[in-house]
């Protein structure tokens, strides 16, 4: 994802809009995804601390 955010900026100027917009576009699968799976993300982390 940094490479393709690389991509929209130049060497003396950036394109601020482009920039933001690719990065809403990264970053709202993520969310969503973990908004799907967020009981079994959470419960997995809270199992990491129980010994048997």
């Amino acid at each position: 994802m940094q490479l393709v955010l690389a991509e929209f900026q130049e060497q003396f100027t950036s394109s601020w809009q482009l920039l933001m917009a690719a990065v809403v576009i990264g970053t709202v699968p993520v969310v969503l995804l973990f908004l799907a799976g967020q009981r079994q993300f959470i419960r997995g982390i809270a199992a990491t601390g129980i010994k048997n």
